[in-house]
């Protein structure tokens, strides 16, 4: 066989170095996503307290697979953050009974209960009871 001619399934080795090249930006791509969602559940944590039981490295990324990966909780933190859960749950579940009031936008508004009042007639309005 030829140099120039090859079997019509084998790429050439153009094409394996841009597949290859392919991979790695499509990874480093993806670790930059993770990376994002990283940040933000940092954020969430730490503005719920939960870094502080846990500690701030307790969220990690794995840079070869991409997993987001959660860490050990201490051992004498573990109560802690249990605690913290089911305080959170607590709080979650007084919050369920409120009803969302959609406002312009697409931003949401909870009102809990809601009672106007209108006492615009000197006097009493006949057409209401």
């Amino acid at each position: 066989m030829d140099s120039n001619e090859r079997e019509p399934n084998v790429p050439s080795n153009q094409e394996l170095i841009l597949h290859a090249a392919a991979e790695v930006v499509d990874h480093t791509a993806l670790l930059v996503r993770r990376e994002r969602t990283l940040r933000r559940l940092r954020r969430a944590f730490r503005g719920l307290g939960i870094s502080a039981i846990t500690g701030k490295d307790w969220v990690q990324l794995d840079e070869e697979s991409a997993d987001i990966r959660f860490g050990a909780v201490p051992a004498d933190r573990l109560s802690m953050l249990c605690d913290f859960f089911e305080d959170l749950r607590v709080l979650v579940e007084d919050r369920s009974s409120w009803v969302p009031a959609p406002i312009g936008s697409g931003i949401n508004v909870s009102i809990e209960n809601l009672h106007v009042q209108l006492n615009i007639f000197d006097k009493e309005d006949p057409t209401h009871d």
